[in-house]
């Protein structure tokens, strides 16, 4: 990830889901899979998440669209994953919060 996210850009954000003990979560047969955008106006997007590797090892991620962009206002956004499996269980990730700046020319 860029150390400074703008406007329109596209970017990939990890995840990983881990039990309470330390080890992967599983998610390769996850029912659901996605990831939630909470934009500075407090509107919340939904989109999915990929696997990285199948998912056994837990790992996802998120690649931010620029057409139209995902990322489409300057302020403080939210992001937070989310997988939920065939028995029911549900696995939300940490909340991770990041700013967006605005581009000093549109382009």
């Amino acid at each position: 990830m860029a150390a400074e996210l703008h406007v329109g850009q596209s970017v990939r954000f990890p995840f990983a889901f881990v039990k309470e003990d330390g080890t992967a979560l599983d998610i390769s047969g996850a029912s659901v899979l996605e990831v939630d955008l909470r934009k500075p106006d407090g509107t919340v997007v939904t989109k999915e998440l990929t696997t990285t590797s199948g998912g056994a090892d837990g790992l996802a991620h998120y690649d931010t669209l620029t057409t139209p962009p995902d990322l489409d206002m300057e302020g403080n956004w939210e992001l937070q994953g989310y997988a939920e499996k065939p028995d029911g269980s549900k696995w939300p990730s940490d909340t991770h919060r990041f700013p967006v700046r605005r581009n000093i020319k549109d382009r």
